[in-house]
């Protein structure tokens, strides 16, 4: 699965239907790829023992509250992070309409 496409979808709006451990384990995954993303590329970035500890409890944290969460939920947010939703298809088809019609 490509990274950046699972943080947003981790950030897509229809995350709020899905119950709370769900939801945190999105946040705590957008999240840790936005700072995996700042230590890869960014040469200024700094991170001290006591940042990375609370990031390493807080997304064990989140993991165990995923794994509280119902089966049935954690199966559609699998679902969800692996399948494009009907509304992704129909703007990726006007965007290719869009483009086709400026060349």
């Amino acid at each position: 699965m490509e990274h950046k496409y699972a943080k947003n979808r981790c950030k897509h709006n229809k995350i709020e239907r899905f119950p709370v451990g769900i939801k945190g384990f999105a946040d705590a995954f957008a999240t840790m790829q936005d700072k995996r993303h700042d230590a890869d590329y960014n040469p200024l970035a700094q991170f001290t023992r006591s940042s990375v500890t609370a990031d390493l409890q807080m997304i064990e944290s989140a993991m165990e509250n995923f794994k509280k969460a119902p089966l049935p939920d954690r199966r559609a947010f699998c679902a969800f992070l692996l399948f494009p939703l009907k509304e992704d298809n129909t703007a990726n088809a006007t965007a290719k309409t869009k483009n086709k019609n400026t060349q």
